[in-house]
Order: structure tokens, then C-alpha cells, then sequence
């Protein structure tokens, strides 16, 4: 649940800063199974989208390609035309709250570690 934690995290610091995000999108390897999409879900507060290409860098090239030669004026075109969500993994409402007191937790030990650092160096 760390990684989870530490993706709610970043996107907490983005929302902050005007980029803000609605969805997380995986695609292959451990994201690709459910129970890695669910926790993920759930420990953001977010839902988590699998996509259907197995090759999104593939995938990516191909629409960056399709903008270049003219078939979509722009990438915002091209992505939902060239790829599809191939399962949708939505958090539970019923871990919300213990999800919320572990992410304060994980907040507390990084400020702890952070001050351990700190006060190691001087």
C-alpha cells in the first residue's frame, strides 16, 4: 500500500499545483492484475483504469505518429480514439476511512524520517 500511498501523494501535490487527475491509467505488469488496480483505487480514493494495449509506449508512438501525418489534429484527438479501457477498478466507500488514517500515518513517518536526516547531517 506504500506505493499506493506514496501515488496519492504525488497526485495530491499536482492537484495542488493545477494538475489536477480524475483517473489512473495502467497498463501491463503488476498493474494489470485486479487485486494490484483495486488497492491502488483504493488507496488513492481514485479510480484505476486498465487499458487494453498491452504496448502503451507502442501505442503512444503510433499517436504521436497519427497527429504527425495529419489524421488527428492533436493528441487530446487521438487518445481516445487509438486506445480503450479494458477493466475499471473503482475504490470501495466502505475502506475510505481506514485508507485515510494509514495515509496520515505514512505522512507523519515520512516527515519523521525527514527529520532524522536532518538532524544526522549536522
Amino acid at each position: 500500500l506504500g506505493l499506493g500511498y506514496g501515488l496519492r501523494q504525488i497526485i495530491e501535490t499536482q492537484a495542488r499545483h493545477g494538475a489536477p487527475v480524475e483517473t489512473i491509467s495502467v497498463s501491463g505488469g503488476a498493474g494489470a492484475h485486479p487485486l494490484a488496480q483495486q488497492l491502488l483505487a483504493d488507496a488513492t480514493g481514485m479510480p484505476v483504469e486498465l487499458t487494453e494495449c498491452e504496448e502503451p509506449v507502442l501505442l503512444g508512438s503510433a499517436m504521436l505518429g497519427a497527429v504527425a501525418a495529419g489524421a488527428f489534429p492533436d493528441l487530446s484527438s487521438a487518445m481516445p480514439k487509438m486506445s480503450r479501457v479494458k477493466n475499471l477498478a473503482s475504490p470501495e466507500a466502505a475502506f475510505r476511512k481506514v485508507h485515510d488514517v494509514r495515509y496520515e500515518a505514512f505522512l507523519a513517518l515520512q516527515n519523521a524520517a525527514r527529520a532524522i536526516r536532518s538532524n544526522t547531517r549536522s
